[in-house]
């Protein structure tokens, strides 16, 4: 039983590290996007 319960334990701690990681990717993609247009001066230098 406990290794049952060992095994689910190490499986959740997976599982929420892979979620948060997917979570983290997903955010760095946003705030790259935003970012890009929240700054004037990165676009003004493109269009330059």
């Amino acid at each position: 039983m406990k290794k049952n319960i060992d095994l689910f334990l190490s499986l959740a701690v997976a599982m929420v590290f892979v979620i948060i990681v997917f979570s983290h990717m997903g955010c760095g993609k946003k705030t790259d996007s935003t970012s890009s247009t929240s700054l004037p001066t990165k676009v003004s230098t493109d269009m330059d």
